[in-house]
């Protein structure tokens, strides 16, 4: 974009163009803002893309990563937005024929948070999540970790989940490339 220069010639005709001018010069930077902020979140969904991609339990396949850019009174936002259903885990509690037991569980918090032993959010509590918090848990923090069968009748073991925050690390990748992202738009 660099440096724009407008001309004004002190006459009628020279001030109503160096007008449409500025307006010009306006429209052109918000387009530029908005373009800007659509590669920082492109920036952004990509690497929470790629955090959340990597999952074991495969929790990632519930997420949808979008850019919402819309103009405001004082000119352009865009928000992240990260979608997830809820999904129901079932397990049985005991051997044989224990009870089945179920929770309803965000996709999207299991991701950002985790669960157990390897949920190490640095933020997880000050927004009431992780080590602990899972509905009806009593084997967070065991450091044996715990056993659980699933409803084929397996035994698997689990320290829990790690937290792999998607969203998190799509902060930090917008932060780390706000200089990129301007200088290829801006120039």
């Amino acid at each position: 974009m660099g440096r724009t220069k407008i001309k004004v010639d002190l006459t009628h005709d020279g001030l109503i163009e160096a007008q449409r001018a500025i307006m010009r010069y306006k429209d052109e930077l918000r387009y530029k803002c908005e373009l800007f902020l659509d590669r920082l979140a492109e920036y952004g969904i990509h690497e929470a893309v790629f955090a959340a991609g990597g999952d074991q339990d495969n929790y990632g396949n519930y997420l949808s990563f979008r850019k919402d850019i819309s103009d405001t009174a004082d000119g352009v936002q865009c928000i992240l937005v990260v979608t997830s259903d809820i999904i129901k885990s079932e397990w049985k509690t005991g051997p044989g024929d224990g009870e089945t037991k179920s929770a309803d569980v965000s996709p999207l918090l299991m991701l950002e948070f985790g669960a157990g032993l390897l949920a190490r959010n640095p933020d997880a509590n000050k927004f009431g999540m992780g080590t602990g918090t899972f509905p009806g848990q009593t084997h967070a923090e065991d450091p044996r970790g715990w056993y659980y069968q699933t409803l084929d009748g397996r035994w698997h073991h689990s320290y829990g989940h790690e937290a792999r925050m998607p969203v998190q690390k799509a902060a930090d990748e917008m932060i780390r490339q706000v200089r990129h992202a301007a200088k290829e738009v801006f120039g």
